[in-house]
């Protein structure tokens, strides 16, 4: 999935997620358009006029095409201290309040390919996890952006006290991915491989005692 930014306001963070598929689709809409008025007026006969009118062709293709593809907003909101979940598909709007107590954590979800490290940032609830974009290499964006975040939903003390590598860390533990957390924590403390291993071994460890004592 493709994220993109829209400006926020004081009280509000706006992410505007669209599928990878988006741009080729589109693409694909558009082409054939310009192609169709080159295949029918031989080139001197193309007059600034029949350009204008196949590019326009193209983009209310284009346009037509956007509103049957899904788009999925996720506001942050501080005031009513929630995330609407916004999806809009064929014209339809469909909207998910989740309030920010049930939030477990806002953290990074990071997984390696070969020497490279992918990101994400991910809403971690109990019933069911909400990624806001596609794993990639802009991991400083992400973690700026988790910032904000986890300031809004859990507030500026939180923050302080439990910094973002942590909290990403026992995320990833909960959810099974012990590998991913134990090569984050290696990279982002500067840790042995094992060392970051027996570290994620007592997270492990702790949230299976927790889950048991519970």
């Amino acid at each position: 999935m493709a994220m993109r930014r829209i400006p926020d306001t004081a009280d509000s963070i706006v992410i505007t997620r669209y599928p990878w598929g988006y741009a080729v689709l589109v693409g694909a809409l558009i082409l054939p358009v310009p192609w169709m008025f080159w295949q029918q007026y031989p080139a001197g006969e193309l007059t600034a006029v029949k350009v204008g009118l196949a590019i326009f062709a193209g983009l209310a293709v284009a346009f037509a095409a956007t509103r049957c593809i899904e788009r999925v907003a996720f506001i942050f909101d501080a005031g009513e201290r929630e995330i609407r979940l916004q999806r809009h598909l064929l014209g339809k709007t469909l909207v998910e309040r989740i309030p920010f107590d049930r939030i477990e954590h806002l953290a990074l979800e990071v997984r390696h390919k070969g020497v490279t490290a992918l990101a994400r940032v991910v809403v971690y609830k109990s019933d069911g996890d909400i990624p806001l974009a596609s794993y990639s290499v802009r991991s400083k964006q992400h973690s700026a952006l988790a910032e904000r975040l986890r300031t809004m939903v859990f507030g500026a003390e939180y923050t302080l006290l439990n910094d973002l590598v942590t909290d990403s860390v026992h995320a990833m533990v909960s959810r099974g991915q012990l590998l991913n957390a134990a090569l984050h924590l290696a990279q982002q403390q500067a840790l042995s491989i094992n060392e970051a291993r027996r570290r994620v071994g007592e997270i492990a460890a702790t949230i299976s005692s927790d889950l048991n004592s519970g």
